[in-house]
Formats: C-alpha cells, structure tokens, sequence
C-alpha cells in the first residue's frame, strides 16, 4: 500500500479548498476543522477539496469524525469528475456551487453519508451527475423530480449503527474502491458492500480517480476530523 495524504502528519489547511459557506481551520488539538455557516434555503451546502490528489483506481479512505453539532448530515464525495466543465473547480454559475450536486450535470461521482446527530438515520451511498435530465434543474428535496433522484441515485442504504449515547463522539469512517467494488464502514462495521455495475441510468460508465470532498449539509456546525488517510491499495 502506498501512502497519498495523511493529514496527521502535515496539518495544512492549505491542502483543502473551500466552496460554499464556511471555514476550513486547524483544530487546537491538531483536527481539520470544518465550520459551516447556516446555508439558507435549497440545500445549499459548504464543501471541502483536497487540492492536489487524484484518486488512483484502488484505494483506501479513513478518518475518524467528531460534530459538536446536533443535527445534518455530511457526505464524502470520491470518484468527482468534471462533467459538462472543462474544470471541476471552474464554473460561472452562481448557484451550482452550492446546490445539491445532482441538480446540474456539472459533475459526475459517487457519495457516501453520515450524521451529527444520531437517530437511526441511513447512510446511502449513491452514484449522482452524469446525463441528469435537465427539467430536475435546481432540485429541490421537497420538489416534484426528488423521488426520481433518490430512486435512480440510491446504491445502497443502510441504518447507521448507533444509539443515543454516542452523540457528540468520534466515530471511525472507512471507505475502499476495489475496481467496482465499494466497501464503507462504521466503527469496524461494514455497513455497504456492493458494485457500481452500471444500474445508474444517468452515467453508467464505471467511475474511476477523480477528487475527494467532504460535504456538510445545514448550519451552524463545527466539526473535526483527525486520523484522515488516503492510501493507495
């Protein structure tokens, strides 16, 4: 296995980049500290890049996740490329982004979720972008075309494995890429085990490299991230 980025160990803040509303910060015991800002309407949301990593076709992602946030949901998106873009950091429309990722065909990758709060919610991994037909426009998770996103979109969902006590601690996370395979766990617990076998209507080409983002829904949050390593396998 081979080492990409190990957070630990250089503690640069200047490795992410920011969109949406928030801060990326160095914790006082060393985390990544993602801030995010209230949001306002349309789920809009703060993500985070790694700048300069493009995933190989084999790897391995882990961290270990803290919020001392009480609600939202966050997501790791893995395998995004541009779609529709020449760059995936370069697009001059005001709202795309910050909007939910499925709306526009600006990207194309895979997401998988988890939670601050702890209340029996899924974890769905999911294949999202591509060829999205255009009248979803800015989808609205309320509006007329989300059933059909989260019907096309949805791989694989799954009830988080925690109780009401383990609000507020840090949680482990990992995630593997294996050709089409796709493994993520929870605490040691394997939690989605599937292939991306091209059952997403709207970009049935295997997905692979591309960047890595968290992603964090709602606000206002601070959450921490430490033991956060990216290896090749």
């Amino acid at each position: 296995m081979n080492l990409l980025y190990d957070w630990d160990a250089a503690r640069r803040t200047s490795d992410w980049k920011l969109e949406g509303h928030g801060e990326v910060l160095l914790g006082a015991g060393g985390e990544l500290h993602l801030r995010t800002f209230h949001c306002g309407p349309g789920r809009r949301a703060t993500t985070v890049w790694l700048r300069d990593l493009i995933l190989p076709k084999h790897f391995r992602v882990e961290w270990v996740f803290r919020s001392a946030a009480a609600d939202g949901n966050t997501m790791l998106i893995f395998n995004a490329r541009p779609h529709g873009l020449s760059d995936l950091f370069e697009d001059p429309r005001p709202d795309a982004r910050y909007c939910d990722l499925a709306s526009y065909g600006k990207i194309v990758a895979h997401t998988v979720g988890f939670h601050r709060g702890v209340y029996g919610r899924p974890s769905v991994l999911r294949k999202i972008g591509g060829h999205v037909p255009l009248e979803w426009g800015q989808l609205a998770w309320d509006g007329p075309h989300n059933a059909a996103f989260e019907k096309a979109s949805t791989l694989s969902s799954r009830p988080e494995p925690f109780c009401s006590e383990d609000r507020g601690k840090p949680h482990a996370f990992a995630l593997e890429r294996e050709g089409a395979a796709l493994r993520f766990w929870v605490n040691g617990t394997l939690l989605h085990d599937l292939r991306d076998d091209g059952a997403y209507p709207y970009y049935r080409e295997p997905l692979e490299g591309g960047r890595i983002a968290f992603r964090n829904f709602g606000g206002y949050a601070d959450d921490f991230y430490t033991g956060l390593r990216v290896t090749a396998l």
